[in-house]
């Protein structure tokens, strides 16, 4: 059962740790476009940076968001430009906003429970208790440890309906 246990694991979260890169690719791609459209300057550095924030839970977009702004707002400083400041840090706060719209409601549930073999509400749910649990920290960790505790309910408690019902697609 430890092997079978230690194999299962692996493989989910090898899905799951490739999912955060697709996550990570599809964020920054959705803000480099979004902050091109836009003629944002430094739109690659911005948006890469953002994407690779947005796997720090709630804060990863704040981050992205603010060192956005700041870098834009010295730049344009620095060249003398104040009047596109205050409409360019609203432009990059719009596209990190819409980008963390569609990740919270499309890309994290599907792409995770895709990858963990979870449902979407499931996945949703235990992000939301670990957190409540544990934080920013516990919201790092909830998918991961999710996925090898129910390997191991699958592996010793399969005979119980609501272990077998959670784990039957894994």
């Amino acid at each position: 059962k430890t092997a079978v246990i230690l194999r299962d694991a692996r493989r989910l979260l090898s899905r799951y740790f490739s999912g955060v890169c697709l996550q990570l690719f599809i964020m920054m791609t959705i803000e480099v476009t979004g902050l091109s459209l836009f003629n944002v300057p430094n739109a690659l550095l911005i948006g890469t940076f953002g994407g690779m924030m947005n796997i720090i839970p709630y804060i990863g977009p704040l981050i992205g968001a603010s060192a956005g702004v700041l870098i834009v707002v010295s730049s344009l400083v620095s060249t003398g430009n104040f009047v596109d400041v205050v409409p360019t840090a609203i432009t990059i706060i719009c596209v990190f906003s819409f980008a963390n719209l569609i990740d919270n409601f499309v890309i994290q549930p599907f792409v995770f429970s895709n990858r963990v073999k979870a449902h979407p509400l499931e996945i949703f749910f235990v992000v939301l208790m670990a957190g409540s649990i544990a934080g920013v920290p516990g919201m790092i960790v909830a998918i991961p440890a999710y996925t090898v505790l129910r390997v191991i309910a699958r592996e010793f408690f399969d005979k119980f309906s609501v272990i077998h019902n959670l784990t039957k697609n894994m």
